[in-house]
């Protein structure tokens, strides 16, 4: 299948503006309508303020605070007034947690402090409060630097005294006491001696031991209501956070719904939406929203007559598909170009069997992309197959495997022949590889610019299909020059003769030389030579200098072919010759490494240099990758909700 695009029709929906959700639903679910943006700007409703996009925030941080696991539910319909309802009476409930909490852990942290401060005095056997009640005396709770302690005796006659009844190796803990009305001066005191007050809190009575064991009954008492609060424990919580889990599923799809109006058109309370469905799918298209939503559906627009052009679907078979991945890298045809996938799968296959010719090797790159695709799913490993096999297939011809060049002999005796199809160690084969390469790089030129012709034909491009360089006059011109070359120099045949030359060569010269005029006249245009005669015929000279090198470098460029076939079979001579050179008990190990060497790094060059061909020599000889990507509505069924639930 070469011409492997998906025939288009394009569709117009139209019904009660109630409807457009459930439409919309409708083709999501069908997930093969490409809607029509042009020109709706101004008849858009208003889209930017989501309901269901705020609300599924709400209830996915709902499930996060409350650490609700559990499995995704499956899709479920729900009302909008029952989603806000809940997700607001869980709001409201966990705004007053969120509060409570707050409240709890800074008590915690004040009976925490408390905690580690009055450790250094528990062995205080005295009742704070007795000491607190003192009307004449002051007392301060503390801790006193050890180089502080040590100055105390400077100060022996002031009327103040300092008790410890702890010492961690820096500090002395205790408390000093002293008459009320001389207490700023012993304040002073003590606050250059680097004296740190402890503050007791209100809510400690009796002995520190007696406070440490009523704070340790308190902190027991928060962490239960901590717990409490960030835990649902009821069998009601449960099943509420099992419904929001699908609510949050139901809004997701919902506010993807709702961002979809913008393709619509609102007009005196109907919507219009138009678009494109494939040609095989629009009697279902059309057949299933009539039967699900208040709506009709015009007939069905042929692709030509559409007021905007189709966009672009792929059509493949199994083995050109997973060639679609280097087709949309360089860029995407158009509706009515021609998919190159297909000439792809087969010219990229070929190149890297004979530049990697192998058939152990070969064997382990299908294997290697058999893995790749089956169990990582990646497309590469698709490729990697085609390529695998086509290099089995050469090196079956080169007699190669993991660099044994004489391992198939028994197999070509036994087939009839006197021996391998091509050894490509032979000096004798040199030439005919190079020149092979050559024949391949002018067939898949050829084959290029036959393509461009289809391209050109499909697109109307009639000027352009009969004068440019990569039109008619360029193929006869192209095919005639290495035409001539080659039956002269391998067959030793003169092909140039008069008639041979004017019409092969000069004519369709001529015709490109000429070629902007002609292309207008054809095209039915206005002739027009911008800079003059003058100028077009110099730049006209230098165009045609640059069309012929390109075809020149298009064709040697080739040589790269042969050129990675010598090199491949020089690089497992080489390893073969280190193997002999280390003796038989080290010889698999460098054959086994050798061969590891030479697959990982020659293959990831050979893969990049067939890759290079495909885009500088072909693609770039008719393709213009200016078309749209066939993009259909569709709902992402891993949200957000989803995953944070799960």
């Amino acid at each position: 299948m070469i011409l492997a695009i998906e025939k288009m029709k394009y569709i117009n929906i139209y019904g009660p503006q109630s409807e457009l959700l459930q439409v919309l639903s409708v083709l999501t679910d069908l997930a093969c309508f490409h809607p029509d943006t042009a020109g709706k700007e101004e008849f858009r409703p208003n889209v930017s303020d989501n309901p269901y996009k705020t609300l599924r925030t709400q209830a996915q941080g709902i499930l996060a605070d409350l650490h609700a696991e559990g499995q995704t539910p499956p899709p479920a319909e729900y009302r909008l007034e029952d989603v806000r309802a809940l997700v607001e009476r869980y709001r409201t409930t966990l705004t007053e947690c969120a509060a409570r909490t707050r409240e709890l852990m800074e008590e915690k942290t004040l009976y925490a402090h408390t905690r580690h401060q009055l450790r250094h005095l528990e062995k205080m056997d005295v009742n704070l409060d007795d000491i607190f009640s003192l009307s004449y005396v002051k007392v301060r709770f503390g801790r006193l630097p050890r180089e502080g302690y040590r100055k105390l005796p400077y100060y022996a006659d002031r009327e103040f005294s300092f008790r410890s009844f702890d010492f961690d190796g820096e500090y002395y803990w205790g408390f000093y006491f002293t008459p009320e009305d001389i207490k700023e001066e012993v304040d002073a005191i003590f606050a250059s001696l680097q004296f740190e007050r402890l503050r007791v809190p209100e809510f400690v009575h009796g002995r520190p031991s007696d406070a440490l064991v009523q704070i340790a009954e308190h902190e027991s008492q928060l962490n239960a209501e901590l717990e409490e609060l960030s835990t649902p424990t009821t069998d009601a919580t449960r099943a509420d956070m099992e419904t929001l889990r699908g609510m949050c599923v139901w809004l997701d799809r919902r506010a993807q719904l709702y961002d979809m109006e913008k393709y619509a058109q609102i007009l005196g309370g109907t919507f219009y939406l138009s678009g494109f469905v494939p040609k095989a799918e629009s009697k279902r298209v059309i057949d299933t929203l009539t039967a699900s939503c208040k709506c009709k559906v015009s007939d069905p627009i042929a692709s030509a007559d559409a007021p905007v052009p189709p966009p672009t679907k792929l059509k493949n078979n199994w083995f050109a598909r997973p060639f679609e991945l280097y087709v949309t890298m360089y860029g995407l045809p158009s509706y009515k170009d021609v998919d190159p996938t297909a000439f792809v799968a087969v010219t990229y296959s070929i190149l890297f069997g004979i530049m990697f010719g192998d058939l152990g090797q070969g064997l382990c790159v299908f294997l290697g992309g058999l893995l790749a695709w089956k169990k990582l799913k990646q497309p590469l490993g698709a490729i990697l197959t085609r390529c695998g096999v086509f290099s089995m297939i050469f090196g079956f011809i080169y007699g190669s495997v993991f660099g044994y060049e004489d391992l198939l002999d028994p197999v070509y005796k036994a087939m009839g022949l006197s021996g391998k199809p091509l050894s490509v160690l032979a000096p004798e084969s040199t030439n005919l590889i190079l020149l092979g390469s050559i024949a391949i790089g002018v067939v898949v030129i050829l084959a290029s610019i036959l393509f461009g012709l289809v391209s050109k034909a499909k697109r109307g491009l009639r000027g352009e299909l009969l004068f440019s360089a990569n039109g008619l006059a360029g193929f006869v011109f192209y095919a005639a020059v290495v035409g001539g070359a080659a039956a002269l120099l391998l067959a030793n045949r003169n092909l140039f003769t008069p008639v041979f030359i004017v019409l092969g060569i000069v004519v369709p010269f001529v015709l490109m030389y000429f070629g902007e005029p002609l292309i207008q006249w054809v095209n039915h245009r206005k002739v027009t030579l911008e800079g003059g005669r003058g100028e077009y015929f110099a730049t006209a000279f230098f165009e045609m200098f640059d069309v012929l090198l390109t075809y020149a470098s298009n064709t040697m460029s080739f040589l790269r072919v042969g050129g990675f076939v010598l090199a491949h079979a020089g690089m497992m001579s080489v390893v073969m010759t280190l193997a002999e050179m280390v003796g038989a008990g080290a010889a698999p190990a460098v054959v086994i490494i050798g061969n590891i060497f030479v697959m990982a790094m020659e293959g990831l060059i050979v893969g990049i240099q067939a890759l290079r061909l495909e885009f500088y020599e072909v693609f770039s000889r008719f393709f213009d990758a200016d078309g749209t990507p066939f993009t259909p509505l569709t709902v992402h069924a891993a949200d957000d909700a989803a995953r944070a639930a799960a």
